[in-house]
């Protein structure tokens, strides 16, 4: 998590999106190529997509937090993968 918080910061953010990508792809969650992990790395858009993607995969998949009873039903919940 402490990753994330970087991951859009002009200096270092490389960094940070590879070691997410880097993590991801050892915990066997996706499988990437060499040339998609540097797009991914400079694009900071891409990854941001990377990301929605696979939250919203999760989300399918009941993988996500719950959202909780007492929040508000007229408020929007934003999915955070387990």
């Amino acid at each position: 998590k402490r990753y994330l918080r970087f991951h859009k910061h002009s200096v270092d953010g490389d960094k940070a999106r590879l070691h997410i990508l880097n993590k991801l792809v050892e915990q066997g969650q996706l499988f990437l190529y060499q040339q998609d992990i540097s797009k991914l790395v400079q694009n900071g858009h891409a990854f941001d997509s990377l990301i929605c993607a696979l939250t919203a995969y999760y989300k399918e998949l009941g993988e996500t937090e719950p959202r909780p009873e007492s929040f508000p039903k007229t408020e929007s919940w934003i999915e955070i993968p387990l």
